[in-house]
């Protein structure tokens, strides 16, 4: 029987693989450029091995729960934006119609006249799709304001 020569408080236990000579030789030379022992270098690359594992697990399985939070928060915004293009869009095509029927029914209108205004009417609205006022700049905040609420706080 072997008597036990190593401290009783230690917190360590023997490991022991094989190696290519190679290995242990570098392992040997690192461990003495650091003032290290042998055993005590091997055993932090072998933590330093199995950190860098455990991290790149935990790299794989956060991924899928970030794509997770991210398309659900996406999707909050989506459903208010649609809501919100769908009341734009058909508030603006019945004004448009209620518009267009009131100018045809002036006394002096004729087809040609409605078409120029209705396509001057055009052209002056898609020059105002740029035109930033301040108005419109704290509509534009009050709306991000809206989308990027928590979902929980209501929809309205």
């Amino acid at each position: 029987m072997q008597k036990r020569t190593h401290s009783r408080k230690r917190k360590t236990v023997v490991v022991s693989l094989w190696v290519k000579p190679e290995i242990k030789a570098e392992i040997k030379r690192l461990a003495e450029k650091e003032g290290l022992s042998v055993s005590k270098y091997a055993g932090s690359l072998l933590e330093e091995g199995l950190h860098q594992k455990l991290h790149i697990q935990h790299a794989v399985l956060l991924q899928p729960l970030i794509e997770q939070a991210i398309s659900k928060r996406m999707a909050a915004i989506s459903t208010r934006l649609s809501s919100l293009l769908v009341r734009g869009v058909l508030d603006t095509g019945q004004v448009r119609r209620l518009v267009v029927n009131l100018l045809a029914r002036q006394p002096g209108m004729t087809q040609q006249t409605l078409e120029e205004i209705i396509d001057g009417s055009q052209e002056g609205s898609r020059k105002q799709i740029t035109h930033m006022t301040p108005q419109l700049a704290s509509l534009i905040a009050e709306v991000e304001k809206w989308l990027l609420q928590d979902g929980a706080a209501g929809t309205n």
